[in-house]
């Protein structure tokens, strides 16, 4: 992050954060994702690989693998519904509720609209935040802390002083933050690498971004349909 701009004073931070997002957005239309996905509770564990690809705004697709290559599940997810098919058990979920899918299926509390997923793993974050704030707080040696009213999903940003998105967080349906880490530099924009959830469930589910491609054109609707077998059992939530 050597030779970026330093913003120390909350209103600028602020304005430079939106203006930095809304540019790097605009030049995004679409994304590929490729990286690891771990999870933990007290009750299970998971380590798989990831592949996401699909159009910013949705729909987007969702493999996920064990470590040998073997398929675990495959999920698509649009603004109707989500289906996420495993193919052991020969089954697939389906639902008109994201959050529903991702808790029933995987055991994870996602705290928001799972349809924000392909926003956070682009740190293009000032699409789903509020567009400003109530209260700031300076980090010393950090950022800003901003909060925003208490009805929002999200409630609070902690932005670096180079304008990285360091944590988000919020209190409803439950208490939950993000942390983001490990920056690198994409499009003049800086985007963590690793994600971490925490929720008063004591689950943690991190994400790391091995590689990610931003595209200008949206992907050819052939390219995010699931395909199914026949003759699977389907679980509508």
């Amino acid at each position: 992050m050597e030779g970026l701009a330093k913003f120390t004073k909350a209103k600028t931070l602020w304005e430079q954060f939106q203006s930095s997002e809304q540019n790097y957005l605009v030049q995004t239309k679409a994304i590929s994702v490729q990286g690891s996905f771990q999870y933990s509770s007290r009750q299970q564990r998971h380590r798989l690989k990831l592949n996401l690809w699909g159009d910013l705004a949705g729909p987007f697709r969702i493999n996920l693998q064990t470590g040998f290559g073997q398929i675990f599940s495959l999920w698509r997810v649009d603004s109707n519904s989500t289906s996420a098919f495993y193919p052991n058990e020969q089954k697939v979920f389906v639902s008109n509720d994201p959050q529903k899918t991702m808790l029933i299926s995987l055991g994870i509390h996602f705290p928001l609209s799972f349809l924000d997923l392909p926003y956070i793993l682009t740190s293009g974050l000032s699409k789903i935040v509020p567009e400003d704030y109530q209260q700031k707080q300076k980090i010393p040696q950090k950022g800003w802390l901003y909060k925003f009213e208490k009805d929002q999903s999200i409630q609070s940003i902690v932005i670096g002083f180079k304008g990285q998105v360091l944590q988000i967080g919020g209190t409803t349906p439950f208490f939950w933050h993000i942390n983001f880490d490990d920056f690198t530099v994409i499009k003049d924009h800086l985007l963590g690498q690793k994600i971490v959830l925490e929720n008063e469930f004591k689950e943690r589910l991190i994400l790391h971004l091995d590689k990610l491609e931003l595209r200008d054109k949206l992907w050819p609707p052939q390219a995010l349909q699931l395909n199914l077998p026949e003759n699977i059992e389907y679980i509508y939530l």
